[in-house]
């Protein structure tokens, strides 16, 4: 059932969560009796967990299999246990003998990025046949780019002649800004100059910090949950918002989700100072209008985006509403957008700060409409809940946009599970589920009327 994909869920006690201390984007090795007798080992990527106590600990129970009756065993559970979802991988991935195992998964030792095409500080650009490093627009609109050979190209041309390769990310580094290479070049954020080239200690030194800073942020990027749209997360170096927000603000345009729009938000400041386009949209009440949606699909099609920002308020601000209630509206809205017969280029991704509310609903959207998604948090993986309270912890900040948090707005009416099977078709690989707790695996055989496990 697992290696056919019919299987994605498995539950695991408290002493198993605790000793193996699993994550989201882990590989790691399943293995148990298939239906003809044999033992078949299998490679998984975790893409959600569900803690005992979160809703989705009793409402992805169909995943592994079961029929809705055994949903009253696993409440038996005690707190700390969880629901872990997964996803078949093929892998080099050298297997060992322990029944659970943790591996990590590979990562590229490359600063650049030739999946990220969105024009920004950093972005390798190919124009007139050459390759140079874009480091600037300026005040004119105008791009100003590197050189192979470091120095400065005399040309400014207009961007939207330049063809986007890929792109380097930005390091901060003692609250600089820097650009840093695959050949260890190291170019200045505010002027484009190649910075760090002596051979004195300090600037040694200074150089060898910087690179390391660079390689560091490699480490924060994750894989994806679906063969239809890839989310990345990236960890902002500089401390607050400000930073963050003025990198999302480099998309093409900008739709900022405010209450309203009279006041000079930070977000628009930071979209007019990147010289993008902004777009406003009034939240008091969530309700699409083809207004609505015709104003933005002309806004986008002014500056032909294809790269997208979703910022707004935070769940905490929006006292009559629920994180559902947003993600619905911002799905509804961004499908009809993105699906508009009057939309002439079609938006290749859509980037967020990662906060709740708007920002998270943004991100679910996208990855619902196959679109590539860039969360950019704040340092520490900081959000803030729908109290107000800020929680730094990665592995919470990752998991509220994992498939399972993704509601299926077109079943969403239907109460039934999105697949069930009957307990005939039910083989003993479901045995190992529970091998930690064999007295809970027996209750619940003979609850579906199958046969108890022996030990």
């Amino acid at each position: 059932m697992i290696e056919a994909g019919l299987r994605t869920r498995t539950t695991r006690s408290v002493g198993e969560m605790q000793k193996y201390n699993v994550k989201v984007g882990d590989i790691v090795k399943q293995f148990g009796k298939s239906a003809d007798g044999t033992t078949k080992t299998v490679l998984t990527r975790i893409t959600a967990i569900h803690p005992k106590g979160n809703p989705e600990f009793l409402n992805t129970w169909e995943k592994e299999g079961w029929t809705a009756e055994g949903v009253e065993a696993i409440k038996r559970f005690k707190d700390g246990a969880a629901a872990i979802e997964f996803e078949v991988i093929k892998s080099n991935i050298s297997i060992n003998k322990d029944k659970w195992t943790k591996d990590s998964p590979k990562q590229s030792n490359k600063l650049f990025d030739s999946t990220d095409k969105e024009l920004k500080k950093g972005s390798v650009v190919e124009y007139n046949g050459q390759k140079y490093l874009y480091w600037n627009t300026n005040k004119s609109g105008k791009a100003q780019l590197i050189n192979t050979d470091g120095t400065k190209f005399s040309g400014t041309p207009n961007t939207n002649k330049l063809t986007v390769l890929g792109s380097y990310k930005t390091t901060i580094y003692n609250n600089v800004e820097y650009i840093v290479t695959d050949n260890n070049n190291i170019y200045s954020g505010a002027t484009g100059n190649l910075v760090y080239t002596g051979k004195d200690n300090s600037s040694k030194s200074q150089r060898e910090r910087i690179i390391n800073k660079a390689k560091e942020s490699l480490k924060s990027n994750i894989g994806v949950w679906s063969k239809n749209s890839t989310i990345e997360f990236q960890e902002e170096q500089s401390s607050g918002y400000i930073e963050r927000t003025r990198k999302n603000a480099s998309a093409d345009a900008t739709i900022d989700f405010g209450l309203n729009q009279t006041g000079e938000s930070w977000t628009k400041k930071a979209v007019e100072n990147n010289k993008k386009k902004y777009i406003g949209i009034n939240t008091n009440n969530l309700t699409i209008t083809t207004e609505m949606i015709n104003n933005i699909v002309e806004n986008l099609n002014s500056v032909n985006a294809k790269t997208l920002n979703i910022a707004g308020m935070g769940i905490y601000n929006m006292k009559n509403n629920t994180q559902e209630e947003i993600d619905k509206f911002v799905y509804d809205l961004l499908k009809k957008v993105v699906e508009s017969p009057n939309l002439k280029t079609k938006i290749e991704s859509i980037r967020t700060g990662g906060q709740t509310g708007f920002d998270e609903a943004g991100a679910k959207a996208s990855q619902k409409l196959g679109i590539k998604t860039i969360v950019l948090a704040p340092k520490g993986w900081v959000f803030r809940n729908k109290e107000g309270k800020d929680i730094s912890n990665k592995q919470a900040f990752e998991n509220r946009f994992s498939q399972s948090n993704i509601v299926n707005y077109s079943k969403k009416e239907n109460n039934e599970p999105l697949f069930s099977r009957s307990t005939n078709n039910i083989s003993l690989v479901a045995a190992e589920l529970f091998d930690s707790n064999p007295e809970l695996a027996n209750q619940i055989y003979e609850t579906l009327g199958l046969t108890t496990i022996n030990e």
